[in-house]
Protein backbone atom coordinates (compact mmCIF):
# COMPACT_ATOMS: atom_id res chain seq x y z
CA UNK A 1 0.00 0.00 0.00
CA UNK A 2 2.55 2.48 1.18
CA UNK A 3 4.53 1.75 -2.14
CA UNK A 4 1.37 1.91 -4.24
CA UNK A 5 0.88 5.57 -2.95
CA UNK A 6 4.27 6.74 -2.89
CA UNK A 7 3.83 6.03 -6.74
CA UNK A 8 0.94 8.04 -7.09
CA UNK A 9 2.80 10.77 -5.48
CA UNK A 10 5.41 11.04 -7.60
CA UNK A 11 2.96 10.55 -10.54
CA UNK A 12 1.25 13.48 -9.07
CA UNK A 13 4.35 15.74 -8.68
CA UNK A 14 5.41 14.80 -11.72
CA UNK A 15 2.15 16.06 -13.94
CA UNK A 16 2.21 19.23 -11.68
CA UNK A 17 5.56 20.04 -13.00
CA UNK A 18 4.56 19.19 -16.74
CA UNK A 19 1.39 21.34 -16.23
CA UNK A 20 3.36 24.27 -14.42
CA UNK A 21 6.30 24.32 -17.45
CA UNK A 22 3.33 23.74 -20.07
CA UNK A 23 1.81 26.96 -18.51
CA UNK A 24 4.90 28.64 -18.10
CA UNK A 25 5.60 28.11 -21.58
CA UNK A 26 2.15 29.42 -23.02
CA UNK A 27 2.66 32.21 -20.53
CA UNK A 28 5.77 33.20 -22.30
CA UNK A 29 4.39 32.24 -25.86
CA UNK A 30 1.36 34.46 -25.77
CA UNK A 31 3.40 37.78 -24.22
CA UNK A 32 6.25 37.62 -26.97
CA UNK A 33 4.67 40.76 -28.69
CA UNK A 34 7.32 40.12 -31.21
CA UNK A 35 5.23 36.69 -31.97
CA UNK A 36 1.91 37.12 -31.38
CA UNK A 37 -0.57 39.47 -32.98
CA UNK A 38 -3.90 41.08 -30.71
CA UNK A 39 -6.96 42.95 -32.26
CA UNK A 40 -5.05 46.07 -31.98
CA UNK A 41 -1.77 45.23 -33.35
CA UNK A 42 -1.02 47.44 -36.61
CA UNK A 43 -0.16 43.73 -38.65
CA UNK A 44 -4.26 42.36 -37.79
CA UNK A 45 -5.51 45.86 -39.26
CA UNK A 46 -2.61 45.14 -42.20
CA UNK A 47 -3.68 41.78 -42.78
CA UNK A 48 -7.42 42.41 -42.51
CA UNK A 49 -7.05 45.11 -45.14
CA UNK A 50 -4.90 42.44 -47.71
CA UNK A 51 -7.77 40.09 -46.93
CA UNK A 52 -11.01 41.93 -46.98
CA UNK A 53 -13.33 42.25 -50.65
CA UNK A 54 -12.35 44.94 -52.70
CA UNK A 55 -14.93 47.30 -51.20
CA UNK A 56 -13.32 50.20 -53.17
CA UNK A 57 -12.83 48.91 -56.52
CA UNK A 58 -16.09 50.58 -57.57
CA UNK A 59 -16.20 54.03 -55.61
CA UNK A 60 -17.49 55.77 -58.72
CA UNK A 61 -20.55 54.29 -58.92
CA UNK A 62 -21.69 53.69 -55.31
CA UNK A 63 -19.71 56.40 -53.71
CA UNK A 64 -18.55 54.33 -50.61
CA UNK A 65 -16.04 51.49 -49.38
CA UNK A 66 -18.51 49.96 -47.36
CA UNK A 67 -19.53 47.42 -49.80
CA UNK A 68 -19.15 46.65 -53.70
CA UNK A 69 -22.07 46.29 -55.68
CA UNK A 70 -21.85 42.53 -57.48
CA UNK A 71 -21.67 42.79 -61.30
CA UNK A 72 -23.14 42.94 -63.87
CA UNK A 73 -24.87 46.42 -63.12
CA UNK A 74 -26.68 48.40 -65.02
CA UNK A 75 -26.62 52.26 -63.89
CA UNK A 76 -27.90 55.83 -65.33
CA UNK A 77 -25.07 58.38 -65.38
CA UNK A 78 -26.34 61.61 -66.22
CA UNK A 79 -29.40 59.81 -67.89
CA UNK A 80 -27.31 57.46 -69.79
CA UNK A 81 -27.89 53.91 -69.06
CA UNK A 82 -24.30 51.98 -68.77
CA UNK A 83 -24.21 48.40 -68.36
CA UNK A 84 -20.92 47.77 -66.12
CA UNK A 85 -19.87 43.73 -66.80
CA UNK A 86 -15.93 43.76 -65.97
CA UNK A 87 -13.78 46.87 -64.42
CA UNK A 88 -13.56 48.07 -67.32
CA UNK A 89 -17.14 49.83 -66.92
CA UNK A 90 -15.83 51.87 -64.71
CA UNK A 91 -14.25 53.82 -66.61
CA UNK A 92 -16.85 54.51 -69.01
CA UNK A 93 -18.79 55.74 -66.00
CA UNK A 94 -16.00 57.91 -65.06
CA UNK A 95 -15.68 59.47 -68.59
CA UNK A 96 -19.34 60.37 -68.85
CA UNK A 97 -19.34 61.75 -65.34
CA UNK A 98 -15.73 63.88 -66.49
CA UNK A 99 -17.62 65.16 -69.92
CA UNK A 100 -18.88 68.34 -68.44
CA UNK A 101 -17.15 70.70 -65.61
CA UNK A 102 -19.94 72.42 -64.70
CA UNK A 103 -22.84 69.85 -64.15
CA UNK A 104 -24.52 68.11 -61.63
CA UNK A 105 -23.35 64.47 -61.79
CA UNK A 106 -25.59 61.76 -60.77
CA UNK A 107 -26.06 57.82 -60.65
CA UNK A 108 -28.87 55.34 -60.46
CA UNK A 109 -29.15 51.74 -60.07
CA UNK A 110 -31.42 49.57 -61.74
CA UNK A 111 -33.28 47.25 -59.14
CA UNK A 112 -32.24 45.00 -57.84
CA UNK A 113 -28.67 44.63 -57.04
CA UNK A 114 -26.44 42.77 -54.74
CA UNK A 115 -23.86 44.31 -52.89
CA UNK A 116 -21.00 42.61 -51.10
CA UNK A 117 -19.24 43.46 -48.08
CA UNK A 118 -15.82 44.11 -46.73
CA UNK A 119 -16.22 40.35 -44.88
CA UNK A 120 -17.69 38.66 -48.10
CA UNK A 121 -21.49 38.34 -46.86
CA UNK A 122 -23.77 39.78 -49.07
CA UNK A 123 -27.30 41.60 -49.52
CA UNK A 124 -30.14 42.21 -52.07
CA UNK A 125 -31.01 45.65 -52.34
CA UNK A 126 -34.63 46.20 -54.10
CA UNK A 127 -35.03 49.95 -54.01
CA UNK A 128 -33.19 53.45 -53.46
CA UNK A 129 -34.44 53.72 -49.93
CA UNK A 130 -32.63 50.09 -48.64
CA UNK A 131 -29.19 51.40 -50.43
CA UNK A 132 -29.67 54.59 -48.18
CA UNK A 133 -30.04 53.32 -45.19
CA UNK A 134 -27.26 50.82 -45.62
CA UNK A 135 -25.26 53.54 -46.72
CA UNK A 136 -26.32 55.26 -43.17
CA UNK A 137 -25.92 52.62 -41.23
CA UNK A 138 -22.19 52.06 -43.23
CA UNK A 139 -21.18 55.72 -41.46
CA UNK A 140 -18.20 57.38 -42.54
CA UNK A 141 -15.33 55.30 -44.33
CA UNK A 142 -12.24 55.11 -42.44
CA UNK A 143 -10.14 55.77 -45.10
CA UNK A 144 -8.56 52.30 -44.79
CA UNK A 145 -9.01 50.58 -47.74
CA UNK A 146 -8.07 47.08 -48.93
CA UNK A 147 -4.34 46.17 -50.45
CA UNK A 148 -4.64 44.73 -53.18
CA UNK A 149 -0.85 44.31 -54.43
CA UNK A 150 -0.08 41.38 -52.42
CA UNK A 151 -1.57 38.22 -52.55
CA UNK A 152 -1.32 35.24 -49.18
CA UNK A 153 -0.63 32.17 -50.47
CA UNK A 154 -3.10 29.42 -48.41
CA UNK A 155 -3.56 27.56 -46.45
CA UNK A 156 -1.50 29.05 -43.55
CA UNK A 157 -2.24 28.09 -40.03
CA UNK A 158 -2.55 30.04 -36.79
CA UNK A 159 -2.39 29.23 -33.46
CA UNK A 160 -4.63 31.12 -30.77
CA UNK A 161 -5.23 31.47 -27.57
CA UNK A 162 -7.87 33.29 -25.37
CA UNK A 163 -6.60 34.48 -21.87
CA UNK A 164 -10.04 34.59 -20.40
CA UNK A 165 -10.89 30.48 -21.20
CA UNK A 166 -7.10 29.67 -21.13
CA UNK A 167 -8.29 28.10 -24.30
CA UNK A 168 -5.78 27.72 -27.07
CA UNK A 169 -6.39 26.43 -30.46
CA UNK A 170 -5.41 25.88 -33.98
CA UNK A 171 -6.94 26.85 -37.29
CA UNK A 172 -6.48 26.52 -40.93
CA UNK A 173 -6.99 29.13 -42.68
CA UNK A 174 -7.70 28.49 -46.64
CA UNK A 175 -8.97 32.04 -48.32
CA UNK A 176 -9.14 35.49 -47.75
CA UNK A 177 -12.75 35.06 -46.37
CA UNK A 178 -11.56 33.03 -43.91
CA UNK A 179 -8.58 34.98 -43.01
CA UNK A 180 -10.84 38.51 -42.69
CA UNK A 181 -13.03 36.41 -40.55
CA UNK A 182 -11.07 34.89 -38.47
CA UNK A 183 -9.16 38.67 -37.36
CA UNK A 184 -12.79 40.28 -37.68
CA UNK A 185 -14.22 37.65 -34.61
CA UNK A 186 -11.03 38.24 -32.52
CA UNK A 187 -11.59 39.58 -29.02
CA UNK A 188 -9.64 41.62 -26.91
CA UNK A 189 -8.26 38.63 -24.87
CA UNK A 190 -7.14 36.85 -28.00
CA UNK A 191 -4.03 36.61 -29.17
CA UNK A 192 -2.70 34.66 -32.07
CA UNK A 193 0.54 32.99 -33.68
CA UNK A 194 0.93 32.61 -37.37
CA UNK A 195 2.94 29.52 -38.32
CA UNK A 196 5.64 30.64 -40.12
CA UNK A 197 7.17 29.82 -42.92
CA UNK A 198 4.53 31.45 -45.40
CA UNK A 199 4.33 32.73 -48.81
CA UNK A 200 2.85 35.46 -50.64
CA UNK A 201 2.80 36.61 -54.14
CA UNK A 202 3.84 40.38 -54.41
CA UNK A 203 2.64 42.66 -57.53
CA UNK A 204 5.10 41.50 -60.32
CA UNK A 205 4.42 37.88 -59.63
CA UNK A 206 7.06 36.82 -57.61
CA UNK A 207 6.83 34.43 -54.37
CA UNK A 208 8.14 35.84 -51.05
CA UNK A 209 8.85 33.72 -48.41
CA UNK A 210 7.73 35.11 -45.16
CA UNK A 211 9.67 33.73 -41.51
CA UNK A 212 8.27 35.84 -39.30
CA UNK A 213 5.57 39.32 -38.41
CA UNK A 214 8.15 42.12 -38.82
CA UNK A 215 8.65 40.05 -41.98
CA UNK A 216 5.36 40.32 -43.34
CA UNK A 217 4.64 43.49 -42.15
CA UNK A 218 7.39 45.01 -43.87
CA UNK A 219 6.55 43.31 -47.25
CA UNK A 220 2.55 44.32 -46.82
CA UNK A 221 3.75 47.65 -46.21
CA UNK A 222 5.96 47.58 -49.38
CA UNK A 223 3.19 46.67 -51.60
CA UNK A 224 0.83 48.76 -50.58
CA UNK A 225 3.01 51.37 -51.71
CA UNK A 226 3.91 49.84 -54.96
CA UNK A 227 -0.19 50.22 -55.29
CA UNK A 228 0.23 53.79 -55.93
CA UNK A 229 0.06 55.53 -58.88
CA UNK A 230 -1.11 52.52 -60.68
CA UNK A 231 -4.47 53.99 -61.76
CA UNK A 232 -6.66 52.73 -59.42
CA UNK A 233 -9.08 55.20 -58.46
CA UNK A 234 -10.48 54.66 -54.96
CA UNK A 235 -11.76 58.14 -54.51
CA UNK A 236 -15.83 58.42 -53.07
CA UNK A 237 -16.22 61.21 -55.54
CA UNK A 238 -17.85 61.53 -58.53
CA UNK A 239 -15.96 64.32 -59.85
CA UNK A 240 -11.71 63.11 -61.05
CA UNK A 241 -10.42 66.48 -61.26
CA UNK A 242 -6.55 66.81 -60.53
CA UNK A 243 -5.45 68.42 -57.75
CA UNK A 244 -2.85 71.16 -58.88
CA UNK A 245 -1.65 71.87 -55.47
CA UNK A 246 1.90 73.60 -54.88
CA UNK A 247 4.77 72.92 -52.83
CA UNK A 248 3.84 73.73 -49.07
CA UNK A 249 0.29 74.15 -49.61
CA UNK A 250 -2.59 73.99 -46.57
CA UNK A 251 -3.16 70.35 -45.83
CA UNK A 252 -6.97 68.99 -45.28
CA UNK A 253 -8.33 70.85 -41.78
CA UNK A 254 -9.63 67.15 -40.84
CA UNK A 255 -5.92 66.14 -40.67
CA UNK A 256 -5.23 69.04 -38.37
CA UNK A 257 -7.75 68.72 -36.51
CA UNK A 258 -7.08 64.69 -35.66
CA UNK A 259 -3.23 65.17 -34.90
CA UNK A 260 -4.19 68.05 -32.70
CA UNK A 261 -6.42 65.87 -30.75
CA UNK A 262 -5.15 63.82 -27.79
CA UNK A 263 -2.16 62.00 -27.53
CA UNK A 264 -0.01 59.54 -29.59
CA UNK A 265 2.47 56.66 -29.89
CA UNK A 266 4.51 54.71 -32.17
CA UNK A 267 2.77 51.68 -33.09
CA UNK A 268 4.40 50.73 -36.03
CA UNK A 269 8.57 52.11 -36.95
CA UNK A 270 10.25 50.74 -39.54
CA UNK A 271 14.04 51.48 -41.01
CA UNK A 272 15.54 48.53 -42.19
CA UNK A 273 14.67 46.00 -39.23
CA UNK A 274 11.33 46.73 -36.78
CA UNK A 275 12.29 49.64 -34.47
CA UNK A 276 9.00 49.77 -32.91
CA UNK A 277 9.95 48.58 -29.33
CA UNK A 278 12.61 51.40 -29.22
CA UNK A 279 9.79 54.33 -28.56
CA UNK A 280 7.03 52.23 -26.27
CA UNK A 281 5.91 54.33 -23.69
CA UNK A 282 6.55 57.50 -25.55
CA UNK A 283 3.29 59.64 -25.97
CA UNK A 284 3.15 62.79 -28.60
CA UNK A 285 1.19 65.78 -28.16
CA UNK A 286 1.29 67.76 -31.33
CA UNK A 287 0.39 71.32 -30.08
CA UNK A 288 -1.32 74.23 -32.27
CA UNK A 289 1.75 76.35 -32.61
CA UNK A 290 3.63 73.45 -34.52
CA UNK A 291 5.77 72.00 -31.62
CA UNK A 292 5.73 68.64 -30.15
CA UNK A 293 5.44 67.65 -26.25
CA UNK A 294 7.09 63.68 -25.69
CA UNK A 295 6.77 62.37 -22.26
CA UNK A 296 8.27 59.05 -21.48
CA UNK A 297 8.17 58.26 -17.63
CA UNK A 298 9.67 61.32 -15.94
CA UNK A 299 11.49 62.43 -19.35
CA UNK A 300 10.20 65.21 -21.32
CA UNK A 301 11.31 65.75 -24.83
CA UNK A 302 10.54 68.71 -27.30
CA UNK A 303 10.14 68.53 -31.39
CA UNK A 304 8.33 71.26 -34.14
CA UNK A 305 6.50 69.58 -36.56
CA UNK A 306 4.47 71.38 -39.75
CA UNK A 307 1.55 69.71 -42.20
CA UNK A 308 1.30 70.31 -45.84
CA UNK A 309 0.69 68.81 -49.11
CA UNK A 310 3.98 68.69 -51.11
CA UNK A 311 3.78 67.66 -54.67
CA UNK A 312 0.05 66.98 -53.85
CA UNK A 313 1.13 64.27 -51.33
CA UNK A 314 0.01 64.84 -48.19
CA UNK A 315 3.20 65.20 -45.58
CA UNK A 316 3.96 65.38 -42.10
CA UNK A 317 7.29 67.19 -41.39
CA UNK A 318 8.71 66.52 -37.43
CA UNK A 319 11.74 67.08 -36.14
CA UNK A 320 13.74 66.05 -33.03
CA UNK A 321 17.10 67.26 -31.46
CA UNK A 322 17.40 64.38 -29.08
CA UNK A 323 19.21 61.56 -29.86
CA UNK A 324 16.54 59.62 -28.10
CA UNK A 325 13.79 60.82 -31.10
CA UNK A 326 16.29 61.85 -33.60
CA UNK A 327 15.31 58.48 -35.86
CA UNK A 328 12.06 59.49 -36.32
CA UNK A 329 13.04 63.44 -38.09
CA UNK A 330 12.00 62.84 -41.45
CA UNK A 331 9.55 64.72 -44.15
CA UNK A 332 6.86 61.55 -43.98
CA UNK A 333 4.61 61.23 -46.55
CA UNK A 334 0.98 60.36 -45.29
CA UNK A 335 -0.20 57.12 -46.97
CA UNK A 336 -3.46 57.18 -45.21
CA UNK A 337 -4.91 58.62 -41.96
CA UNK A 338 -7.89 57.72 -39.64
CA UNK A 339 -9.36 59.89 -36.47
CA UNK A 340 -7.32 57.27 -34.33
CA UNK A 341 -4.21 56.38 -37.10
CA UNK A 342 -1.44 57.94 -39.11
CA UNK A 343 0.41 55.91 -41.22
CA UNK A 344 3.40 57.60 -43.26
CA UNK A 345 6.13 56.53 -45.51
CA UNK A 346 10.12 57.82 -46.60
CA UNK A 347 11.72 56.67 -49.30
CA UNK A 348 15.54 57.52 -49.16
CA UNK A 349 17.27 59.54 -51.57
CA UNK A 350 20.37 57.86 -51.00
CA UNK A 351 19.70 53.87 -51.22
CA UNK A 352 16.05 53.79 -52.10
CA UNK A 353 14.59 52.13 -48.71
CA UNK A 354 11.31 52.87 -47.45
CA UNK A 355 11.05 53.80 -43.95
CA UNK A 356 7.61 53.13 -42.23
CA UNK A 357 6.13 55.08 -39.03
CA UNK A 358 2.40 54.35 -37.94
CA UNK A 359 1.31 56.92 -34.99
CA UNK A 360 -1.82 55.32 -32.89
CA UNK A 361 -3.75 57.95 -30.41
CA UNK A 362 -4.11 56.40 -26.93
Amino acid sequence: MKIFLKSVLVLTSLLMITMTSCQSEENETITDDNANLKKTSVLTNLLSRVAQDSTSVDNVIDSTSCFSVNLPVTVIVNNEQVTISDATGYAVVQNILNEFDDDDDTVFFVFPITITFANYTTSVINNADQLDDIIEDCGEDNDLDEIECLNINYPITISYYNTGTQTPSTVTINSDADLYNFFEDFDDDDYATINYPISVTNANGNQIIINNNSELEAEIENAEASCEGQGDDDDDDFDDDEDNDDDNSPIATMFLTNIQTGTWRVTYFFDTTNKTANYQGYNFTFNPNGTIAVSSGNATFSGQWEAYVDDNEDTLEIEFSSSQLEKLSDDWEIIEYSETQIRMKDVSGGNGETDFLTLTRN
